[in-house]
């Protein structure tokens, strides 16, 4: 039977825990009755634990959370192809700040939430806000299951950030053929063709630099997409063939003669799809071999003269005689390009 005393002008509730044994803890309720509701609540919770049907706090309070961190990461985040960025997000947020020196117990939803509302003081935007919700979350639901934490997940008590929509101005058809010219010129066949597939294909940058020569089927008229820079399986898990459009193709077999990469578009070297020595630049104004001048880091230098607002959509200006952006072929992906496909 729980109680409650009083010390010095402290209530105190003392209750039976789930193993027996009695607990004594200062409260800050102001009268008995207030203090005997709270030992009353302990007693149940104990009970509860006793009976299975809450899980019993960890002893040494789940271990340090730098820990547990580290653990997730060798188990969980080394095998995705994401591993590079949440090693960044590890050591910027994730142990850094207010989880320096803390218990995974004592990692509650009120210091997640004060934490958040930190990020979003120093000019994080709502979105990458909670994607550190979500980092944090996907660390306690994997420990619940491996049995390193058995306690509750304290994020979902942790609302979301509101994230606003925007309306999106996509590339309109007659500022595709600009927008290529202006590519093909000032970076080169294989940085054009990337951006054709990008806008004729709808296909993301990752799938850009891993399509294959093989996966081009010109008997057919079919490319298939089955893979994301150099990991096999593409977002989703789902291979696709689609019908090569008949713009798209001269853009393809200018790409694929200026390289005898297995790769169209051959890619970053850091990630497995492309060697130096693979690319035979035309010019001045095609890429450099290797390093950063593979295709997609060729995309963000700007170019003179071109207005696409900050590498994004057109804003519906008169297209100039060369338009010049900072285009980037990701960008592209999900824009009006349907509607130029037969």
């Amino acid at each position: 039977m729980a109680y409650v005393t009083r010390k010095g002008g402290t209530w105190y509730a003392n209750w039976r825990d789930a193993a027996g044994r009695w607990r004594r803890k200062a409260t800050t309720a102001k009268t008995k009755s207030a203090a005997q509701k709270l030992a009353d609540d302990l007693q149940t919770q104990a009970e509860r634990q006793r009976l299975g049907l809450e899980p019993l706090p960890d002893p040494n309070g789940g271990g340090l959370w730098t820990d547990l961190v580290k653990w997730y990461g060798r188990e969980y985040a080394s095998v995705q192809p994401q591993f590079r960025r949440w090693q960044s997000t590890r050591d910027v947020h994730l142990t850094t700040g207010p989880f320096v020196g803390k218990r995974v117990a004592d990692v509650t939803p009120e210091l997640l939430e004060s934490w958040l509302q930190g990020k979003q003081r120093e000019g994080y935007a709502e979105q990458s806000v909670n994607s550190l919700r979500a980092a944090v979350s996907v660390i306690f639901t994997k420990a619940r299951k491996a049995g390193k934490w058995r306690g509750p997940n304290p994020t979902r008590d942790v609302d979301k950030r509101r994230v606003p929509r925007r309306a999106h101005d996509f590339l309109r058809p007659h500022e595709v053929a600009p927008v290529l010219d202006t590519a093909l010129e000032v970076y080169g066949p294989v940085v054009a063709c990337a951006f054709a597939l990008a806008i004729y294909a709808g296909r993301r940058r990752g799938e850009v630099a891993g399509l294959r020569r093989a996966d081009i089927d010109p008997g057919q008229g079919t490319l298939t997409v089955r893979r994301s820079h150099q990991r096999d399986g593409v977002k989703g898990n789902v291979e696709v063939v689609l019908p090569i459009h008949p713009e798209l193709a001269p853009f393809l077999a200018e790409a694929i003669g200026a390289s005898h990469s297995p790769f169209v578009c051959p890619g970053d070297v850091a990630k497995g799809t492309q060697m130096p020595q693979h690319y035979r630049p035309r010019g001045p104004s095609s890429p450099n071999h290797g390093g950063r001048g593979c295709w997609h880091h060729q995309l963000h230098p700007p170019v003179p003269g071109l207005a696409l607002q900050g590498g994004s959509r057109s804003r519906g200006q008169p297209t100039p005689a060369v338009p010049a952006t900072r285009p980037r072929a990701h960008s592209r992906r999900r824009t009006g390009a349907p509607a130029l496909l037969p």
